[in-house]
């Protein structure tokens, strides 16, 4: 499991991902049947998990209606450890009214071979990533989370929709101590000087400590590395609780403004 960690940890420093460096593991291919697979195992958590979209596959796209999205996937790298499957993972979704550009997840699908990699990375990108940005295009909002920046002297209100907090390790045991809103409240006095003048914006947020006490963290804001953040972050990872386990978090946010 050390090997695992040490290359999900390589992964997230970069969106190329690194392969270990272990001898008991090796790169392993990728198929362009294995990269339909991905796509069709997306599409099934889509609709499992929201089955009053309708989907169309057109080719390498998916195309998610009513709210006009589309989505594509891929398989980057795959490693083979002695027990499990690791794929680097990349899913981009493209909406031409409210993202400017594309939505990017990069992940790490872990399974115990390709098939349950994908399965499990097409469900993480689900629940976390994509929900979020439903749901933020079909307008659902929590009031209580509104706040509000300053733009030419008027006040611009934001609607935060806040994704899952996902978690590893020591976290796993202590879900109910972490509240959805805490990363991005560490971030809210720089997030006001930061939001774009645009309707959509969306950061990505993962923070981990290995048992080494090393920490890997990483902040993006519509898909750029945001070093401010990342300080901010380090500073509250520096404090978590000191246990010899690794711990990690990692939560999707989307901004919408108010029209």
């Amino acid at each position: 499991m050390t090997t695992i960690l040490s290359w999900f940890a390589n992964l997230r420093r970069s969106a190329k991902p690194i392969a270990s460096p272990v001898v008991s593991s090796q790169d392993s291919e990728v198929t362009t049947a294995e990269q339909a697979k991905f796509l069709e195992c997306i599409k099934a958590e889509i609709q499992a998990q929201h089955p009053h979209l309708h989907i169309e596959e057109q080719g390498d796209v998916l195309h998610i209606l009513p709210v006009q999205l589309q989505v594509r996937a891929q398989i980057t790298t795959r490693t083979v450890h002695a027990d499990a499957v690791v794929e680097c993972q990349v899913v981009r979704l493209y909406q031409d009214q409210l993202i400017p550009g594309y939505v990017e997840d990069v992940f790490a699908g872990i399974g115990e071979n390709s098939v349950d990699a994908a399965h499990k990375g097409a469900s993480v990108f689900t629940t976390g990533v994509f929900t979020t940005i439903l749901e933020a295009l079909e307008g659902r909002r929590q009031p209580e989370y509104d706040f509000y920046t300053v733009e030419a002297d008027q006040q611009i209100q934001w609607h935060q929709i806040f994704g899952p907090v996902m978690v590893q390790g020591f976290w796993r045991n202590h879900i109910e101590e972490i509240k959805e809103e805490y990363l991005t409240a560490l971030l809210r006095p720089l997030l006001h000087d930061k939001l774009p003048n645009q309707l959509l914006s969306w950061m990505k947020m993962y923070v981990s400590r290995l048992p080494s006490g090393e920490l890997i963290v990483e902040c993006l804001l519509n898909n750029q590395h945001w070093p401010e953040a990342v300080t901010l972050l380090r500073r509250e990872a520096e404090m978590w609780p000191t246990v010899d386990e690794f711990m990690a978090q990692r939560q999707f946010v989307a901004f919408r403004r108010c029209r």
